[in-house]
């Protein structure tokens, strides 16, 4: 009995003295040019339906974490809404790759033809850093969604998603944060041997 409460009372500094998680924290920002496809028949046409393949770069700020990411964006956006899948490939060999879910809200574009979204990401794991953690992030993405102005041969202009970014329909900027985290095994592993040491208790008796 005694040293079945000596266990227990190791396992519980072990949990109290462990940190609640393991976080990589940081800002980023990002930039690249989505293509926008018309959704199959029977959904509305853009801008209400559209598929989205967004290729780019980003780094996070103020770039701690050694090399770009090379990033992707696959999704559908209806009535302004969108979902779909993400992905931040480090090519180096760090392979600090991560990638999940995300969700986003697009707002109407304003006179130079520059629309707003809200992003919402989730984080389901990785590699390097990353390996075995999640996490959320959100960010603020500026992309082009309409010419500002026509030239004098009716050309369309298009203003750039940010300052030094991409410009055309599609090309966007992109600047957020990720909280990428994991919660503590180690108050696991320590209820684990309390319930081993229970359990082999329970077959002596």
């Amino acid at each position: 009995m005694r040293r079945l409460l000596c266990i227990g009372a190791t396992a519980l500094l072990l949990v109290a003295a462990a940190p609640a998680y393991a976080l990589v924290a940081f800002d980023f920002s990002g930039m690249g040019t989505v293509a926008a496809l018309d959704c199959p028949p029977g959904f509305p046409p853009q801008l209400l339906c559209v598929d989205i393949n967004g290729p780019g770069v980003a780094n996070d700020v103020p770039d701690t974490i050694p090399g770009s990411w090379t990033t992707s964006l696959l999704g559908r956006i209806l009535f302004f809404a969108g979902s779909g899948t993400f992905s931040y490939d480090d090519p180096s060999a760090a392979n600090n790759d991560f990638f999940g879910t995300w969700q986003d809200v697009l707002g109407a574009p304003d006179a130079s033809g520059i629309a707003q979204a809200l992003f919402t990401y989730q984080v389901l794991g990785g590699s390097g850093i990353f390996a075995g953690l999640t996490g959320t992030g959100t960010s603020i993405v500026d992309v082009v969604v309409a010419p500002a102005g026509f030239d004098n041969a009716g050309l369309p202009i298009f203003a750039s998603a940010c300052a030094g970014g991409p410009s055309g329909v599609g090309a966007y900027c992109e600047n957020g944060h990720f909280a990428i985290d994991e919660p503590a095994t180690l108050a696991l592993v320590s209820l684990t041997l309390v319930a081993g040491a229970l359990a082999r208790r329970g077959r002596k008796s």
